[in-house]
């Protein structure tokens, strides 16, 4: 599910299916909280130990939110 964007339906194959699957196994707001949680505790690490990795991460960020990315609920979730 990570994979998938709306903005290139190619991203992954058969999105409607995988997402109910996805749907009937995991509660999709614990499981976006959870991801979020991580990915935020990820990030604050990388600051304090790397800061032109952080930066890195930051770049990489802004670039996905020039489109419709899965990925960016988890980062927006906190």
């Amino acid at each position: 599910m990570m994979y998938f964007t709306e903005c290139d339906p190619e991203s992954c194959a058969n999105a409607t299916d995988l997402n109910g699957r996805f749907e009937a196994r995991y509660d999709e707001t614990e499981y976006e909280a959870k991801i979020g949680k991580l990915l935020h505790h990820a990030y604050k690490r990388l600051k304090s130990e790397d800061r032109q990795n952080a930066r890195v991460w930051d770049e990489a960020i802004r670039v996905l939110e020039e489109g419709d990315h899965y990925l960016l609920v988890f980062w927006k979730e906190l």
